[in-house]
């Protein structure tokens, strides 16, 4: 039993502590905001009123202030006191025990949430802690600038997810020189010296493409918002798609390969009317099953099927990729559906890099590790044999 657990710490001092540590360490800006009530809750599994009481101890201390709808930020003042000594004196910079995990979306409802969990606890076992910096990239900037901030605090290490394939090297390098830890999820690291975590999407899209030629599929289709050069994991699944059809001994027709719906993704109207426009095509030409890029498009494909009046399975079978909650959003409908897709392993994916973090901090540049974990594959009602 941890040290934690035996002196029965109540939920919200340990919040506190985590923030208190991350303060100390000087692992945050001033500008951006230290933390939300809903990133506690993701973060540490607590209710939104531990999460409140916890800021409402460390706010009444005048260690922190709120700005309603934004954050709670760190105070300068307070800040600048409590790193004071009686004579005045700045105190020596400490090892720092903070890891810092950056993701471009909120993690709520996903397989990141899972990942950061498992990270979080191998860290805190090590008597180390975490923190989660959110960037919501669109086109990278705020990636590169939260890499930027980093490089200046006072953490062990980074574990990175990049919004595209890019990962920013030149960022990277610049913590690595500091003999910082990083590890870079979901993409996989072409760099020798820097470590990366992915998934089998390879193998998880060939798992796929065997399900469908078993059910004796022969015209599939391929549907992505991202084009395959943009990302790894994108580009791997797209390859178990072609790769699928050598396998069965089908032949590739680019007519059913469409890889270019990113820009109407924000527009609701253009993509639907896209999205109809393509499985109308799509069923004139004999197609009769469709692997999407993740369950997110598959979910979105399932919804246009059904107010094109075309049924899933029977008419179309869909697939899908990660098992996420777009995976089970239809349990609940009217038409109950799970999505046929790829489960990956998120609490593995953190557990390694809380592994890799530790093991590399205050390492000199060297060969570096990149782990590919397994998946196995979910079969939901989404598929089903072809009509005779």
């Amino acid at each position: 039993m941890n040290e934690r657990k035996t002196k029965r710490i109540p939920l919200y001092q340990e919040v506190i502590d985590g923030l208190m540590e991350q303060i100390r360490t000087g692992a945050f800006s001033f500008d951006e905001p230290l933390c939300t009530e809903a990133r506690l809750m993701d973060q540490h599994g607590i209710s939104r009123i531990t999460a409140r009481r916890a800021l409402d101890e460390l706010e009444s201390k005048g260690l922190i202030y709120r700005k309603r709808g934004i954050g709670c930020f760190v105070s300068r003042t307070a800040y600048e006191n409590m790193n004071e000594t009686a004579t005045g004196e700045l105190t020596a910079e400490p090892q720092s025990k903070l890891y810092a995990f950056v993701f471009p979306f909120e993690i709520s409802h996903t397989g990141m949430s899972d990942a950061f969990t498992a990270a979080n606890q191998v860290l805190m076992e090590n008597g180390c802690f975490a923190a989660i910096y959110i960037t919501k990239d669109e086109v990278e900037n705020r990636g590169r600038t939260v890499l930027t901030k980093l490089q200046n605090m006072n953490v062990a290490g980074v574990a990175y997810y990049p919004s595209t394939g890019s990962y920013h090297l030149s960022f990277l390098d610049k913590l690595l020189f500091r003999r910082k830890s990083v590890v870079v999820l979901d993409v996989e690291s072409h760099c020798p010296y820097v470590s990366s975590i992915t998934s089998d999407n390879l193998g998880g899209s060939l798992m796929l493409m065997e399900h469908l030629t078993e059910l004796g599929h022969r015209k599939i289709a391929y549907v992505s918002g991202v084009l395959p050069e943009m990302r790894s994991t994108v580009c791997d699944r797209y390859a178990g798609y072609l790769l699928g059809h050598e396998k069965a001994g089908l032949a590739l027709n680019p007519d059913f390969i469409t890889t270019d719906l990113a820009d109407h993704f924000n527009s609701p109207q253009q993509n639907a009317a896209m999205m109809r426009e393509l499985l109308t095509r799509y069923m004139q030409t004999g197609v009769t099953a469709i692997l999407a890029e993740n369950d997110c498009v598959a979910h979105k494909i399932i919804i246009i099927c059904r107010e094109m009046g075309l049924r899933v399975p029977e008419d179309i079978s869909v697939c899908g990729f990660d098992n996420n909650e777009w995976a089970h959003a239809l349990e609940q409908a009217e038409q109950p559906l799970t999505i046929t897709t790829i489960a990956q392993d998120p609490t593995a994916m953190g557990r390694e890099a809380a592994r890799l973090l530790l093991e590399n901090t205050g390492k000199p540049i060297h060969v570096a590790s990149c782990v590919r974990l397994p998946v196995k594959l979910v079969v939901g009602s989404s598929t089903a044999a072809p009509r005779a």
